[in-house]
Order: structure tokens, then sequence, then C-alpha cells
């Protein structure tokens, strides 16, 4: 039916009549051709076969070429893959990290996860990552992995039951885990034991300037902590004394000049206390800088200028 429609509409060939036929609860719209033209393209019908034909040969024998070019190419690669693996296979006096590194990637690739595992089963590790994606390509079966993880289990084992959790480094060495990882190789932040006493007992001097930076940081933060609550005590002593400030004490509080304080003042006499408390919790940009605040006295005087020459116009 579809070549007719085909070949019909290729040929121009146009029907004498047409109808709706109800048949089984459907609505067949029919259409009805002389013979003679029906006739006159059954040489195209039959070319169309053959040229339908033809197509899904080639086709066929074009994905046959590309399927075993795809399969030539993933084999190469494959090779590849496994002769990589076994240069980068931990030997017996492989270091923890490297043994755990290797099981792991080996475990998420076969998807099978022993009891001394599971708990590192979803760790975030980019050495095991890359090693799963390299495993895949050397396309092993499962049975070839299992045997694998099977021989290195046991080692992997006992390295894990020997790392240190990153709450545990940051507790013994007071800087974070991820930071001790950018220095000593580490499996998603967890490093050997050993390797944390080594570090605890005779800090490198990388440690120990990351120590005083956080030392330092520490302190800053406790000034600031503390010329916090002076200000605070400043307040409640000035609010309980009077509900007002001189232009002295406020410039003293916002680290200006009392120059600047009695221009930007609201009105005649002192600050209302309430008032500066809202400026020392919110800080506006114009009190943050001398000329800041400068810049906001002259934008205000202006202001205030051009308000009485639009009344004395009025």
């Amino acid at each position: 039916m579809e070549r007719f429609k085909r070949v019909a509409a290729a040929a121009g060939l146009m029907p004498v009549a047409e109808e709706d036929v109800h048949r089984y609860g459907r609505v067949l719209h029919v259409l009805y051709y002389r013979a003679g033209d029906v006739d006159a393209v059954a040489d195209h019908v039959r070319a169309d076969v053959e040229l339908r034909a033809a197509a899904t040969t080639v086709s066929r024998e074009h994905a046959g070429r590309k399927a075993a070019a795809t399969r030539r190419r993933n084999a190469q690669l494959a090779r590849v893959a496994r002769a990589e693996l076994e240069q980068r296979k931990p030997p017996a006096d492989a270091g923890a990290i490297d043994v755990l590194v290797w099981a792991v990637a080996l475990m998420r690739t076969a998807e099978i996860f022993p009891g001394p595992l599971r708990k590192f089963a979803h760790v975030d590790d980019g050495q095991a990552q890359q090693l799963a994606r390299l495993i895949r390509e050397a396309r092993f079966g499962r049975g070839e992995l299992q045997v694998w993880l099977d021989d290195i289990l046991p080692r992997a084992a006992r390295a894990a039951e020997g790392l240190a959790t990153p709450d545990r480094i940051a507790a013994t060495l007071g800087v974070s885990a991820r930071l001790v990882s950018e220095h000593v190789q580490h499996f998603g932040l967890h490093i050997p034991v050993p390797v944390l006493r080594e570090l605890a007992e005779a800090p490198p001097s990388w440690l120990l300037t990351a120590r005083a930076e956080i030392e330092l940081h520490l302190a800053a933060t406790e000034v600031m902590h503390q010329d916090e609550r002076r200000r605070e005590a400043a307040l409640e002593a000035a609010g309980r004394a009077t509900a007002r400030l001189s232009d002295a004490s406020v410039a003293e509080l916002l680290g200006l000049s009392e120059e600047v304080v009695r221009r930007l003042r609201v009105g005649k006499g002192q600050w209302k206390t309430a008032y500066v408390k809202q400026l020392l919790d919110r800080r506006p940009a114009w009190s943050l800088t001398e000329e800041a605040a400068w810049a906001e006295a002259t934008r205000r005087q202006e202001k205030r200028e051009a308000r009485k020459r639009k009344h004395k116009r009025g």
C-alpha cells in the first residue's frame, strides 16, 4: 500500500473518485483509479521494489562495515588498556593507598561490593574513577574481574583498616583533610594512620604555614568580635545614660572624622542612640570610609539646596 502511494505520487496518478467507508468501527478513506492508469505504473512499482531492496542491501553492508570497524577499534583500545593495567597493577610492596585505589576501581567496575570495602563504594576519589574507566575499556569479563578482586582483597582490607578519616585528620593536625590531600597521597581524603602520625610528630613547613594562617585568621576574627562587643557596650552605656550621642562619640564608633559626622547628622543637637546602632548593624557603604562619608555628606547638602530652590520658586 505504501509503495503504491509512493509510486502514484511520483507518477502524478490522479484518482477518479473518493469515498469514506465505515468498517469495524473505523473510517477508511478510499481512492479509486482507472485500471489502465494502474497498469501503466506497474513497471514503476517493480523498479521501486528493486531500488528499495538494493538500498536495504547497501545499508546493511555499510552497517556491517561500520560495526566491524567499531569492533576493531574497541579491541585495540582493550589491548592498550590491558597492557597499561598490567603495568599499574600494585606489586607486593605497594602502599596502602595504591592497593585501595586498585581494589575499589575493580569493585566498582564489577559491581561486586565485599564487606571490608563496602564503606568505600561511594567515596569520591579521582584516582579510583580514572582507573575504573581504564578497566572498563579493557573489557574484562565479570569472572576475570572477580579473580583480580579476590587476589587483592586481603591486602585492601588491611589497608582500609589502617586509614584515618577526614575528621580524625582535622582533629589531629588542626587543618582540613582537603588541605592535607594537596600534599599527601590519599584515597578520598583518607590517609594512612602512620602518615598522620608522622605529620603530627614532625610537621613539614607547609603544615606549619597552614596552621599559622588559621591562627592568624582566628585572632583577627576575635579582634573583630571584641571590637563589636566594645561598640555594643558603648551603645548600651550611652542608652542607659541618654538617648542621644555626640558627634565625637559617633565618629569614634564609625571610625570617621568628627567633622564629616557633623555634616551627616540629621537634625540638630545629637545622634539618636537607636539610629547609630542601626548604622553599626547594617554599615551602609557611605559609613565604611572617610571618602565615601564626605561624598554622602555632599550629596545630602546638594539635595537640601535643591529642595530649597524648588520651594522658593513655588
